[in-house]
């Protein structure tokens, strides 16, 4: 095939990016918005009026289109009845905006703005492509992989006939891979960075807890004539920052304590232990990452789909997890006192990440597009 048909192909493609709501949806979508951009394609949004979309993509200069779609699972009676109608309104919309960008490839990243718009793809005879981010598919996803040309998932086995490709995560945190950085544990472990977050609004239960839990750590080290010393960063979240420097400083401990991690690829090179919770591009980044984590999965998540996506990594033997209801400051503590007494186990589920993480995830998804977009370059090739 002429590498110059080819590329001619590709860059004659436009694509109709669908995603919405959260950053869950929004970040890995980016991810391969740009990809595409930096294919020479031409890529357009489509998003609601009031979710994160609005200043994030933006700030990329692609064009975004709303829809009135909104989320409707655990709304009220009378919203769930004005479902339908809002479906069908959003429907409308979304066709009237894949005419208008002219797109030939619609990519839904699931969540409620996808569902109109992939509906809207197929009713006109466009590619429609889907990627599903968690462990469990949302209520959109299931859907629309009955209607979808190719479907991705982050996680292996979540929907039927899927194509398993990870999770698009950010650049900064795929070039730790190529940092080369030796974090192998070595005996006895004299040293812990242990690198606490939330999300980024916080997480209440791991804010309370956390510190605490190190405290007894140390307590717990002390009485076997360990000497451990403790190195905690801790993200808490938008307005928790006081009360959490007020409680490490009132068990004595030091601690680097933010509201905000703004380079979390540094944080992840410097931690040995990560305890979080277990949103898909957490997960997926600290895989990528290879920081053996403790994840403390958000028991009101959805179909509880945080508790499956740390699973799949429990399961590899590439972390560990304690359910909420099972958290307390001597629980978490005994598990680190477990970890910091065994460099095996922290050595192994360093490898094990290793083994299951799929940094190209991004590249692999735009591939999929692209494979979608240009359906006519066998053609061409017999043509030359």
């Amino acid at each position: 095939m002429s590498k110059n048909i080819q590329t001619k192909s590709v860059k004659n493609c436009r694509y109709l990016i669908m995603a919405g709501g959260t950053g869950g949806h929004i970040f890995p979508a980016m991810a391969v918005a740009k990809e595409l951009l930096a294919c020479g394609s031409h890529v357009s949004w489509l998003g609601t009026e009031h979710g994160m979309e609005q200043g994030i993509v933006a700030a990329e200069n692609i064009p975004l289109h709303t829809i009135a779609m909104k989320g409707f699972r655990g709304k009220g009676g009378l919203q769930k009845l004005l479902t339908p109608l809002l479906l069908c309104l959003s429907v409308f919309q979304a066709m009237k905006v894949i005419r208008q960008t002219r797109s030939s490839v619609i990519v839904g990243f699931g969540g409620f703005v996808a569902a109109p718009g992939g509906i809207a793809a197929r009713l006109l005879g466009k590619k429609l492509i889907i990627h599903e981010q968690n462990a469990v598919a949302g209520s959109t996803n299931r859907l629309l992989n009955k209607l979808a040309h190719q479907t991705l998932e982050a996680f292996p086995k979540t929907l039927p006939n899927a194509s398993h490709v990870g999770n698009p995560i950010r650049a900064n945190i795929v070039n730790l891979i190529n940092e080369e950085i030796d974090k192998e544990v070595v005996s006895p472990i004299s040293s812990l960075n242990i690198m606490v977050m939330g999300g980024s609004l916080g997480a209440k239960a791991i804010n309370d807890i956390a510190p605490k839990a190190f405290s007894y750590l140390l307590a717990e080290t002390s009485k076997i004539n360990t000497s451990l010393v403790v190195n905690v960063w801790h993200q808490t979240g938008k307005g928790k920052k006081d009360a959490v420097t007020t409680e490490y400083e009132t068990l004595q401990m030091s601690a680097r304590v933010e509201e905000f991690i703004d380079d979390v690829a540094a944080a992840y090179a410097w931690a040995d232990i990560i305890i979080c919770r277990a949103g898909a591009l957490t997960v997926s980044e600290i895989t990528v990452a290879s920081v053996p984590a403790v994840f403390i999965p958000l028991p009101s998540a959805i179909d509880n789909h945080q508790y499956h996506n740390a699973q799949w990594l429990v399961e590899n033997g590439a972390a560990c997890l304690i359910e909420q209801k099972q958290l307390t400051a001597e629980s978490l503590s005994q598990l680190l006192l477990k970890l910091a007494s065994n460099n095996d186990q922290l050595n192994h589920m360093r490898e094990q990440l290793k083994k299951v993480a799929l940094p190209n995830s991004t590249k692999k998804v735009a591939d999929y597009c692209q494979a979608l977009c240009t359906p006519s370059i066998k053609e061409v090739n017999h043509a030359v």
